[in-house]
């Protein structure tokens, strides 16, 4: 018994004997895409997420005008709207991460 058990909830107590299977070895196949690693800048400019800590103030698509305009990307778009005097994380999807985004 671990010095540690005591202290964990029953639901936790099933973990301790749980084993972790990673699969350490996969290649990617180059007509489906690339190894995250391998991607230039510009590649992961335009599949990916960036998240803001939007301020009061400006709207949701002000801030995403600003996003493109200091990356110098044309595509790029919210997962949801925050009213302009609210705060709190804006999730902005660029490029291609666009479709993976829900209207």
């Amino acid at each position: 018994m671990s010095r540690y058990e005591n202290l964990l909830l029953p639901s936790e107590k099933n973990r301790l004997n749980r084993v972790r299977l990673i699969k350490a070895q996969a290649g990617t196949n180059p007509n489906y895409g690339k190894n995250p690693r391998e991607r230039n800048i510009y590649e992961l400019l335009d599949s990916g997420f960036v998240n803001i800590d939007k301020p009061s103030g400006p709207s949701s698509h002000q801030v995403v005008a600003w996003v493109k305009e200091i990356l110098n990307i044309n595509k790029a778009g919210h997962g949801g709207t925050l009213d302009p005097n609210a705060t709190g994380l804006l999730t902005i999807a660029l490029g291609n991460a666009t479709k993976a985004v829900r209207v």
